[in-house]
Parts: C-alpha cells; structure tokens; sequence
C-alpha cells in the first residue's frame, strides 16, 4: 500500500520557514493537538541529528584571532576546516594531536606557529608564538537553534523541508505510526542528501557523490 503525505490545507513551504510556523503544522500533519506541549523536544532532536548529518557551506563561519598559546574559540565553533596564519605569504597551519606536539615540540619552544591542536574550547598553538601574528579560522558552526524567541535560522530559511520531515519524523516516533516512519524517514534521507549535495556544487563546482545518511 502506498502511503502519502497530503500537504494540509492552508500550509506550504512559507509558512514552514519558521518556528511559530514549524510548530503550528506538525500537530496538524499527525492528525494530534495533544502533541503540540513536546514539539519544541522534537525540534532539539532533531537539530541534534542536524550536527552530524548536513554539510554545506552555509554551516560555515570566519574568525580572525589574534595569536596566543591558546585561543578561545568562538562560541558557535563544532570543527575546524582551515587555520592559517595570515602572513605574507600566508602560512598553513597542520593539525596535530596532543601526544604528537608533545612529542615534536619542547615545552618551553617559541616561534611562527607551525601545529594546532583543539583541546576543549580552545585552538593551542605550537610553537607558541613569538610575535604578534593573526590567526584565520574557517570552520563549521553550530545550527543556532529554534525557539519562541529565534525564529529563524539559515537552515529552515534555505531549507524549510529538512526542518519539517525531522521534526515529523520525532512526532511520528512519539506517536510510534510505524506505518508513516519509513516513508517521512525516505523523504528525510531525500531531502538532506540534496542539500549536501547542493552544498558540494557551491563549493567544488563539480557533483560529488555524498555517502549515505545514516538515517536509513
């Protein structure tokens, strides 16, 4: 039997871009109002899953710091995709893991940095700087979440589907409609492959063929 997913009278993709409009339309789609005190734990869940499964450079940020031993990272830091020091010309900074500075460079070496390392909330340098040098930093950022209070965010402006099957998708395993889970789990795999794949065409110019989402 096939099982279809009729958009609700009165909802399109606008009124899913944001918050208010993300709550509004899940109870309607499951069919229950009871559901409507936990959709803001459905939407944390999903965001959670948003970390690790959707790639694109609107996710990304740009930092200038200033050079230190350690470097507090800024607040919405998740990894890093390029340090380098801001020199003429510029130098590439390596990444390289605690026991490997601990082992190529002595406790007290100064210098132009060379290696870092993310340790916390931090980005350590080694050697540690001689001078006063800048730092850039391009790195992937957290999905600033959703609440009464934010109700937007680059993901549900650009991509108001991604938004609403994960969120559907958490309702539905709440309610455990085990005959709608495959078919809004489909749909969400559909949707964040074509996001990332959207991502890989901005940034490479060429289609790259993406991995599975691990949500199959």
């Amino acid at each position: 039997m096939t099982i279809s997913l009729p958009i609700p009278a009165g909802l399109s993709e606008g009124t899913l871009s944001t918050y208010n409009g993300l709550v509004s339309a899940i109870p309607e789609w499951v069919k229950d109002s009871s559901i409507s005190a936990r959709i803001n734990d459905m939407i944390q869940l999903a965001e959670d899953d948003f970390r690790t499964q959707i790639f694109h450079p609107y996710r990304e940020g740009v930092a200038t710091l200033t050079a230190a031993s350690a470097i507090t990272l800024p607040l919405d830091f998740l990894s890093p995709r390029a340090v380098w020091l801001e020199t003429d010309p510029r130098q590439k900074l390596e990444p390289m893991s605690p026991n490997g500075v601990n082992t190529y460079w002595t406790f007290n070496s100064t210098g132009r940095p060379q290696n870092y390392e993310i340790v916390g909330e931090e980005l350590w340098l080694s050697p540690a700087p001689d001078d006063t040098y800048s730092v850039k930093l391009i790195y992937s950022r957290g999905l600033t979440p959703l609440s009464n209070t934010n109700q937007s965010n680059w993901l549900i402006e650009k991509f108001p589907g991604a938004y609403f099957y994960a969120t559907l998708l958490q309702a539905e395993f709440f309610g455990w409609n085990d005959e709608r889970l495959s078919l809004i789990k489909s749909k969400l795999n559909e949707t964040i492959s074509g996001i990332n794949e959207e991502g890989n065409r901005r940034r490479f110019a060429t289609p790259i063929r993406m991995r599975a989402s691990s949500y199959a």
